[in-house]
């Protein structure tokens, strides 16, 4: 399901604090247990009544306090370099114990004496004794945060699955631990994971997941809808009750309260029922809510066909009738589709005959002629009898009408063009129903299309490109501020409307595949859908996956590249071999004899990218890049 990328923006800042949180958790959990090993406090060398041992509990204070840095103190390179070299030496040594232990080799050059007191009986060694799946296990964490930041745009995300095989394997231990069967905490049959080793280890794996949830495996847990919301709150609920009754158990037992026998029996079936009952009361939630949603879904469905069945009529010819617009014989006076030319039966050249040019609806709006047809709409051109202004009117298809899903995006167009007031964008005036047919009365605009100058002059000099696509990104960020995704930016979207001082002003039209970020009603287009035209499709449309204002940002270079070259910038056989290329396809460079600015040539590179998070982060900075590039080559032309 699409959402707004503000509402993941917040709930992925939230993860990341939460991240934060998580690391410095384990990373006082880690210090207590080793201040516990130097001044000798067995109550902290022992949490969740199992011994920690010296070196695993400093490699994890060192691993929770660098992930809290991350999410709580702004990074720079000689910072993030240190953390790498840091967690660098961490897992190699951790990776070398391990291999000690499986070899049965005696490497003392390992180990470190951190005890700073000759007199104490037992040295303080780093990293000391560990045994083979205490040592695997930190290896692949510190090898799960190096991956992290090095590959940090992959389509794999390979360190989230290493963090998730930690926590899958750390779960064991502390299952057996508190269902009481000690057989459950091998690894591998013989050795024994300590339960506080293993539940630090699954918080340091989440803190990981958490520090990065915008891709990848745990992308769901930040998407604002119900299966969402009920992830996150089982997942919480997991982090909660696994080390709180971990720890009830070891407290329990080490004071006496319940014997071994009875913590096993009573904890197990305790917590067996609170933690299956949380997890399984989200989801019942999610499915409730969803089935509600539904039913309210159909009911406005049903209603609006209602709304239609009971509309009035125009006062002249039935709207809801048979087509308005048809290709009619003189000889048989037969009517054909009128994109007929010639009758089938007697080869007469066909007349067009528009039922609607002429008629006056609604009182006031009278038709004076036809000016196109889209996907699913048919605009003419009317004039307002009291106010003598000439609009645009754009019905709905009547093959569409009594489709509510078609009524509602229609309608959803009509909110949004509404809601947009600006010089650059195309206005509504007006949304309703004639004769059960909706409708939207538009601005009249009377000019040619960027797709139309593209076709006589095949391509436009830099400057000119710049100077219509400033006034594109104006409209566009003022749509991206009201949280609207216009989807279908392309030339022919885009007007060219002549003014008194011999310039023209560009107008962004179209809104039909608009998207509402802000509203939860808007869900007619969800992911697993692609919605636009394949020329200009970013790569994750031709996926159907979320959208959001960077998706325009990639249509708006596809119409730059055409501009700038003469040509789209991925074009292949049918539709599906250019859907390929627009998600895995490399974009030509622009040839040297176009004399293209290089800042301007990047710019248009960066747009294309095919990971949203690699273009411009908004419109605003597309045009910030726009009037730099416009004032150098003003310099220069100076």
């Amino acid at each position: 399901m699409q959402v707004g990328d503000k509402e993941r923006r917040i709930l992925a800042a939230s993860f990341k604090r939460i991240s934060g949180i998580a690391g410095g958790i384990v990373a006082i959990l880690s210090l207590a247990v080793v201040v516990g090993w130097y001044f000798d406090i067995e109550l902290f060398k022992h949490p969740f009544g199992t011994s920690v041992a010296y070196g695993v509990a400093l490699t994890y204070l060192v691993l929770g306090s660098i992930i809290s840095l991350d999410a709580f103190v702004p990074e720079t390179k000689p910072m993030r370099i240190a953390k790498l070299v840091i967690v660098g030496l961490l897992t190699a040594m951790s990776a070398a114990k391990c291999i000690q232990g499986v070899i049965g080799a005696d490497w003392e050059f390992l180990n470190v004496d951190l005890s700073f007191n000759t007199e104490r009986m037992v040295p303080l060694i780093y990293p000391g004794v560990m045994t083979p799946d205490t040592s695997i296990v930190q290896a692949v964490l510190g090898l799960s945060y190096l991956l992290m930041d090095a590959w940090k745009h992959a389509r794999v995300q390979v360190w989230q699955w290493l963090s998730l095989v930690v926590v899958a394997v750390c779960l064991i231990p502390v299952f057996g631990f508190i269902l009481g069967e000690a057989n459950l905490c091998s690894l591998w049959g013989c050795v024994r994971m300590p339960v506080a080793f293993a539940i630090t280890s699954i918080g340091l794996a989440f803190a990981m997941l958490a520090e990065r949830p915008e891709r990848g495996l745990v992308s769901a847990l930040i998407e604002p809808d119900l299966l969402g919301t009920a992830m996150r709150q089982s997942l919480i609920a997991a982090m909660i009750l696994l080390p709180l009754f971990a720890e009830a158990k070891a407290v329990f037992v080490h004071f006496g309260v319940f014997d071994e026998g009875l913590a096993k029996s009573g904890l197990s079936i305790a917590f067996m029922f609170v933690f299956l009952g949380t997890v399984l009361s989200q989801f019942v939630f999610a499915y409730r809510s969803e089935q509600n949603i539904r039913r309210s879904t159909e009911q406005r469905l049903q209603d609006l066909s209602h709304q239609f069945s009971q509309s009035q009529g125009s006062g002249g010819m039935s709207l809801s009738g048979k087509a308005w617009r048809t290709a009619r014989c003189s000889k048989c006076a037969k009517d054909f589709d009128w994109h007929t030319k010639v009758c089938p039966f007697d080869e007469t050249p066909l007349e067009i005959h528009d039922a609607l040019v002429g008629q006056i609806l609604e009182g006031r709006y009278k038709v004076l002629e036809f000016l196109g047809r889209g996907g699913m709409s048919t605009v003419y051109k009317v004039e307002h009898m009291i106010l003598s202004k000439v609009l645009a009117i754009k019905f709905l298809q009547l093959q569409f009408v009594s489709k509510g899903e078609s009524v509602l995006r229609f309608q959803r167009e009509g909110k949004a063009m509404a809601r947009l007031q600006h010089a650059n964008l195309c206005g509504v005036t007006e949304c309703s129903i004639i004769d059960g047919v909706p409708y939207l009365v538009m601005e009249f605009l009377e000019g040619e299309s960027l797709d139309q100058i593209l076709a006589e002059e095949k391509r436009l000099s830099p400057r000119r490109t710049i100077e219509i696509m400033l006034q594109v990104t104006d409209g566009l960020m003022h749509a991206h501020q009201e949280n609207i995704v216009h989807r279908d930016i392309k030339p022919s979207n885009i007007m060219m409307i002549p003014q008194d001082d011999d310039r023209h002003m560009a107008k962004v039209v179209d809104f039909g595949l608009v998207r509402i970020m802000d509203n939860d009603e808007q869900k007619l287009s969800q992911t697993g859908e692609a919605f636009g035209s394949p020329l200009y499709m970013s790569p994750e449309q031709c996926l159907g996956g979320a959208i959001d204002q960077r998706t325009d940002i990639y249509g708006l270079g596809c119409v730059m590249y055409e501009c700038l070259s003469g040509s789209v910038p991925f074009r292949g056989k049918n539709f599906m071999e250019t859907f390929n290329l627009h998600i895995s396809g490399e974009l030509k460079p622009f040839a040297r004899g176009l004399d293209i600015p290089q800042p301007l040539s990047e710019l248009v590179s960066k747009m294309l990218n095919k990971e949203p998070d690699d273009r411009p982060s908004s419109m605003k900075e597309v045009k910030s890049s726009l009037l730099s590039i416009l004032e150098s080559m003003n310099v220069k032309a100076g």
